[in-house]
């Protein structure tokens, strides 16, 4: 097995270990009514055991805030937090179902080239200062609502000189000057994540006007 390939299963065998203490710990408090002593013991337990890994890394916390109107992301380091920020206004449900944003999942890396942590959920795509916190560029994103087709997806490609962010009804490639360098919507939606091939960008989209029901749109990125 390749050295990177094994040091990679070997973390997320770690990480599992992460994520089985804290539900350990914060199933122990069911029934006591105290959601915020459920979330106390379970990151408590989540940063010892965290603490064990053989691993260099920063950690990138998002959540809601109370009244869930904001995505609230955190950055620590050795369990201390240095910025905290508002960094996406959720975006209300019209049908009244859901009090958050229509999409089910957020996406978050840490672009060490632009020194920026990237976060894109609904509905914007949103890069902040690895630093600071403050926002250094933002870009609007597309979802269809909650659905098993939803796409939300951050791929760093070519030595990390290039960010490729897709949700479900538009792709931008931004570069590490952090400007757009393609925006793409597909007719349809998304029908999983775009990818670099020899230079182009290759986007697999839904085309229920055709008997393929999955088309590849290829974007020469040197055009």
């Amino acid at each position: 097995m390749a050295p990177e390939l094994r040091t990679e299963r070997e973390l997320s065998l770690d990480f599992l270990r992460v994520t089985e203490a804290a539900a350990i710990e914060a199933a122990r408090t069911m029934g006591q009514g105290n959601r915020k002593h459920s979330d106390q013991v379970a990151v408590e337990a989540m940063r010892e055991v965290m603490d064990s890994v053989p691993m260099r890394g920063r950690i990138v916390i998002g959540e809601g805030d109370e009244e869930r109107r904001h995505l609230r992301l955190r950055m620590e380091k050795d369990g201390v937090p240095i910025w905290e920020t508002d960094a996406i206004e959720l975006r209300p449900d019209p049908t009244g179902t859901h009090s958050t944003s229509q999409t089910a999942d957020y996406v978050a890396l840490v672009w060490e080239t632009t020194q920026t942590v990237v976060l894109l959920g609904d509905p914007m795509a949103a890069l902040f200062d690895v630093g600071t916190g403050s926002l250094r560029a933002s870009f609007s994103a597309a979802f269809v609502g909650r659905s098993s087709l939803e796409i939300a997806c951050l791929a760093l490609v070519e030595g990390e000189h290039l960010l490729i962010v897709a949700s479900t009804k538009r792709v931008w490639v931004i570069d590490d000057k952090l400007q757009p360098v393609v925006r793409y919507e597909p007719r349809f939606m998304l029908a999983g994540p775009p990818r670099l091939v020899d230079g182009a960008l290759v986007v697999p989209e839904y085309d229920f006007d055709s008997d393929q029901e999955v088309v590849e749109e290829i974007i020469d990125l040197q055009a």
